[in-house]
């Protein structure tokens, strides 16, 4: 790990054929949605959703998972 980051992305090159996606949320619905996914983790239909209606996740980038549910819990 590497002093300016907290998370070690070398992880990620290591291992090409799997993909981590990383879904910004607090703690309680993390763990509601590792209880019963179909349930807690719905679907977005937001008109401003930019890449269209669905579940979005940062893939093999956890800050930036952290980054935007930061920004979105400020909203």
């Amino acid at each position: 790990m590497n002093q300016t980051n907290k998370f070690d992305y070398s992880v990620y090159q290591k291992i090409s054929q799997i993909v981590l996606g990383f879904h910004g949320c607090d703690r309680s619905i993390a763990e509601k949605v590792l209880k019963s996914p179909s349930e807690h983790l719905l679907k977005s239909t937001n008109s401003y959703d930019w890449l269209g209606n669905g579940i979005y996740f940062w893939q093999n980038d956890p800050e930036r998972a952290l980054e935007w549910a930061k920004q979105t819990q400020l909203r």
